[in-house]
């Protein structure tokens, strides 16, 4: 019974799961790691590590190997397959073996990228609003300081004729 409930969290499981040897092939994959990176259950074992996961997959995988700890990354794109992942890797005690546990992160990075671009997008309107104020109270300045210089120059006339009718 244990081993058929590990394998339907093996089948089940969201995150992509791999086991690679010590020559970086593939020796298992669960199928959420086979439709991250678009491969034919049939096609993975065997396929070398690197052809799906790259430089960064490799490196990690290696360090792996070479420490005997596990190593994770918070953050890896893998442009080609339109998915980012949260990476954890680790040695499998007793064996010439590393598994790694890919989280799909995609979704939460797409809202990230989403909400910078909203709170950008809303600094830029606050921007245009205060330059927008500062302009209108510039014309008002300039509007009232023209009015305040005309009826200084007409009360002065007026003055001037009041005091001339005066003499």
């Amino acid at each position: 019974m244990e081993k058929s409930i590990l394998e339907l969290f093996w089948k089940y499981d969201p995150n992509g799961l791999v086991i690679v040897d010590k020559d970086m092939k593939i020796v298992e994959s669960n199928p959420s790691f086979e439709h991250m990176f678009q491969i034919k259950h049939e096609n993975a074992r065997g396929f070398y590590i690197e052809r799906l996961l790259g430089r960064a997959g490799i490196d990690i995988f290696k360090k792996v190997f070479e420490s005997g700890e596990s190593v994770t990354k918070d953050k890896i794109v893998f442009p080609s397959y339109g998915v980012t992942v949260r990476f954890i890797a680790f040695k499998i005690p007793g064996k010439d073996l590393a598994a790694g546990i890919l989280v799909d992160i995609t979704s939460e990075e797409k809202k990230k990228k989403e909400l910078a671009e909203i709170k950008l997008g809303t600094i830029n309107k606050i921007n245009d609003v205060i330059l927008k104020q500062m302009e209108v109270a510039q014309e008002i300045a300039s509007l009232l300081g023209e009015t305040v210089a005309e009826t200084k120059a007409s009360l002065l006339n007026l003055l001037k004729i009041i005091q001339g009718g005066k003499e």
